[in-house]
């Protein structure tokens, strides 16, 4: 099962800040995830006029920094026909532009789409876990294909007061809510 990491306070590189990032693959040989609070302002629409003009996007939504290495977009999504990999139950992910492409016309289809990729070689993301540079918290939707990025982890927070509890984090609490 894949993971989503939220940053911890010691955190302070501008790109990993308060990040949340969703491991999209896990391997012996790394893994690869995309930051899915941090929007841009460019448009799907326009991004991906370059890739194909003749496309209708239903959904203009803005493109979402999926990490420091570019040269690749991934889209998490809600459609299992179209997808190349189940990131979490019912939610997948896709890079091939033919996948993209069909789920970004569908204006029913849940989507996020990123530009760019974090990745961890053969046992760092183990060793930054146990250094406490994430918090490793059960994937949902709720944290993947929200739209206000502003008030996110405060409402994290309140949805997941339960976990919270369990594993008395106070001190995550201040630091998501400020």
């Amino acid at each position: 099962m894949n993971k989503l990491l939220v940053s911890t306070p010691i955190v302070k590189d501008s790109v990993f800040y308060k990040s949340t990032i969703l491991i999209l693959k896990n391997e012996d040989s790394g893994n690869i995830g995309v930051i899915t609070n941090k929007r841009m302002n460019q448009k799907i629409k326009d991004v991906w006029e370059e890739v194909n003009p003749h496309l209708i996007v239903p959904k203009n939504n803005n493109l979402r920094m999926g990490g420091p290495v570019y040269g690749k977009v991934f889209l998490v999504h809600k459609s299992k026909k179209y997808s190349e990999e189940e990131v979490f139950p019912n939610t997948y992910q896709s890079s091939h532009p033919d996948n993209i492409e069909k789920i970004i016309s569908n204006k029913r289809t849940r989507f996020e789409m990123y530009i760019g990729f974090c990745t961890w070689q053969e046992e760092q993301l183990e060793y930054e876990l146990e250094q406490s540079v994430w918090w490793d918290i059960k994937p949902h939707d709720k944290f993947v294909f929200g739209d206000n990025y502003e008030e996110w982890g405060k409402e994290k927070i309140r949805q997941d007061v339960e976990y919270l509890k369990k594993m008395d984090l106070s001190p995550r609490q201040n630091y998501l809510m400020n």
